[in-house]
């Protein structure tokens, strides 16, 4: 059995640790699809609930975030319901650092949409759960697997970091619908570092100090940090060496306790 093969069977994940890229050591931990499949939603739970305290050790307070644009997943919507007044959630919205600035759709739009295909959304709101003593592990236990989940810490207070940021993206938001929204998340994926607009956006990144989201771009779990973190991901899991088709990234089987 040739090594992608038994990869597909066993449903592996693996650990990628990618060159550093705009100040960032990048990681991503691939080998799902979001939603995850019920049969492995158990593990892919676990893995981050192993990670996640090593990741963020107390004192920290990460801002977590949900995707909304990803939370339909699973009745993800009833799941946000029940939970509203524990995790007390405010609407905001995300914005791709190396895309072209978001719009409303135009009458074009739907005249160049082929057959089966959807627009996307004009606004990908997202949602940050304000709790002051947010229990991080039951909201990811709850909202993980969705491809909806994204934390970050910043340096600075949370809520600085949001009006400071909320004027620089009015600055290039031009849809006045869009640019009203309360406050805006950067949203980030590994490709996005070789983009010009991305380098023209770095402001957005720059306060970023960890950076955990749920990338179904990416199909896994994306990891951007200022500090290496080999030593922490190794705590958390066994690494195996494993082949890799890109010579520049280092690729690694995980391997969970009791596995």
């Amino acid at each position: 059995m040739t090594d992608s093969a038994r990869e597909r069977q066993e449903g592996a994940l693996f650990l990628e640790v990618r060159p550093p890229a705009a100040g960032f050591h990048v990681y991503l931990i691939r080998g799902v699809k979001f939603p995850v499949r019920p049969f492995d939603l158990p593990r892919w739970l676990g893995l981050y609930r192993r990670l996640r305290p090593l990741l963020f050790p107390p004192p920290a307070r990460p801002v977590p975030v949900i995707q909304m644009w990803h939370l339909h997943h699973g009745d993800g919507a009833a799941v946000l319901s029940r939970n509203a007044q524990a995790w007390m959630p405010d609407f905001g919205a995300g914005v791709w650092l190396d895309a072209p600035p978001p719009r409303l759709w135009t009458p074009e739009d739907f005249m160049n949409i082929g057959p089966g295909e959807l627009l996307p959304p004009p606004v990908l709101s997202a949602i940050r759960l304000r709790a002051p003593q947010l229990d991080y592990e039951q909201a990811w236990m709850q909202l993980g697997g969705r491809g909806c989940w994204m934390e970050f810490t910043v340096s600075g207070s949370a809520d600085t970091f949001f009006q400071i940021q909320a004027d620089l993206y009015r600055s290039w938001i031009e849809e006045p619908m869009i640019a009203a929204q309360t406050f805006f998340v950067p949203l980030l994926k590994a490709a996005c570092f070789e983009s010009e607009l991305f380098a023209a956006r770095d402001k957005h990144a720059a306060p970023l100090l960890l950076y955990v989201r749920e990338s179904a771009e990416d199909d896994g779990l994306l990891i951007l940090s200022r500090e290496k973190l080999e030593a922490r991901l190794e705590e958390a899991f066994k690494l195996v060496a494993w082949a890799s088709p890109d010579p520049s990234v280092s690729r690694f089987l995980i391997r969970l306790a009791g596995e």
